[in-house]
């Protein structure tokens, strides 16, 4: 009975896994579903000691949190902004519950939520034809938020996933071209390529750069094999599009949106509207105090759309002050640097692009970042701990 329960809970964190990249409005009830499928079934006893132990980076960054509610006066803005952050809360749970995450574990996990992301991409280009074809609308469906329109998705945070998806596929050409054919990996990454390049986002194609550049420097560096080969000639066809299509949308007739505007004066908004630099203004008062400085310094627009600062770390220095922006950068380091010191290519690979995510968005004040973010932490995390350290640079 034991073994059955355990198989069932692991399938539906498969589930979930597989619905993020579709669905918020699925992924959000799954997830409530096996957190508390988590706490009956897991088959790892819950010890408070053990659960503090493998998830307090995450834990301080909640109290944090919760503590900004307590001298925010607008307490429902605040709980809201808890209930988007339920995922880094019930992932650690779950994660310790089920607690094997071994490495044939952690790549099944994440084809699941790849295969996803396929079907999510498959979603978003078939409609656009669709609405192109028989609507008599204009190539602006391809594009950016019409694209991503029909998953009520925000496409820079599809361009993430897409980002992992072509992070993974290089990885498993690298690392595990035993298990898996080239040529079926290859069209798959080649296709989120393409998706993302609809998709429009420049924080992206900046991080696709850094991961790109780890393995151009593997190429050089190691043994040159036909996968090898195959990889970095991928690489160099994958750049050569990004470039030649930035510069293509330079051009003022074309009529492309994207996320590539100036965002210095939300930046320069959030830090200049902070009364308390050590506490911030509150976790749920950000808003208001950053749509008073708006109005008061003649930014009308943005106090329209109700703009935030569109940088994590500002974001979170704005609202809990220096003790959230320390807490922030625990929760960033922290796998970061496991990671590097277990020598595990995979999880720096797939988690150093949300330094870079930070910069331009605030991926932990939407649920599509959160499940995003807190999902990876707590696999990479489970499954660093359940690993020994190694010395061998060429396996992760």
């Amino acid at each position: 009975m034991k073994t059955k329960a355990n198989r069932f809970l692991w399938l539906t964190f498969l589930c979930f896994a597989l619905s993020i990249p579709i669905s918020s409005f699925i992924s959000t009830r799954i997830l409530v579903f096996l957190f508390a499928l988590a706490l009956v079934l897991g088959e790892r006893r819950f010890n408070f000691l053990e659960f503090i132990k493998s998830s307090w980076d995450i834990l301080i960054y909640l109290l944090i949190i919760c503590i900004g509610l307590m001298y925010s006066s607008d307490k429902i803005s605040g709980i809201r902004a808890l209930e988007t952050s339920f995922a880094l809360l019930a992932l650690p749970a779950i994660s310790f519950r089920i607690s094997n995450f071994k490495r044939e574990n952690l790549i099944t996990i994440f084809l699941f939520f790849s295969l996803g992301l396929l079907g999510a991409s498959l979603i978003c280009m078939l409609n656009a034809l669709h609405v192109y074809l028989f609507d008599n609308q204009s190539t602006q469906v391809f594009f950016f938020y019409q694209f991503t329109n029909i998953l009520d998705f925000q496409p820079t945070y599809f361009a993430y996933y897409l980002v992992f998806g072509i992070t993974f596929g290089l990885y498993l050409m690298s690392y595990e071209k035993s298990a898996f054919h080239t040529s079926i990996i290859v069209g798959v990454t080649l296709f989120f390529f393409f998706v993302l390049m609809l998709t429009g986002g420049r924080t992206s194609f900046i991080s696709l750069i850094l991961v790109f550049s780890f393995f151009i420097l593997r190429f050089f560096l190691e043994e040159r094999g036909n996968v090898q080969k195959l990889t970095f000639g991928l690489i160099v066809t994958m750049t050569i599009c990004m470039f030649a299509t930035s510069a293509y949308e330079q051009d003022d007739r074309v009529l492309i949106l994207n996320d590539s505007w100036d965002r210095y004066d939300l930046w320069k908004s959030a830090i200049s509207a902070n009364t308390d630099v050590f506490f911030g203004v509150g976790t749920g008062d950000y808003k208001i105090v950053l749509n008073k400085y708006f109005h008061s310094h003649g930014m009308a627009e943005y106090e329209t759309n109700n703009l935030n600062a569109h940088n994590q770390f500002i974001q979170i220095f704005l609202s809990n002050g220096i003790l959230g922006l320390m807490s922030l950068i625990i929760l960033l380091g922290r796998p970061l640097v496991i990671s590097f010191r277990r020598r595990n290519t995979l999880g720096i690979l797939v988690f150093f692009p949300f330094l870079l995510y930070g910069i331009t968005e605030v991926f932990l004040g939407r649920y599509q970042g959160v499940v995003f973010f807190a999902f990876l932490h707590q696999v990479l995390m489970a499954h660093l701990d359940s690993t020994k350290p190694t010395l061998n640079l060429k396996h992760p």
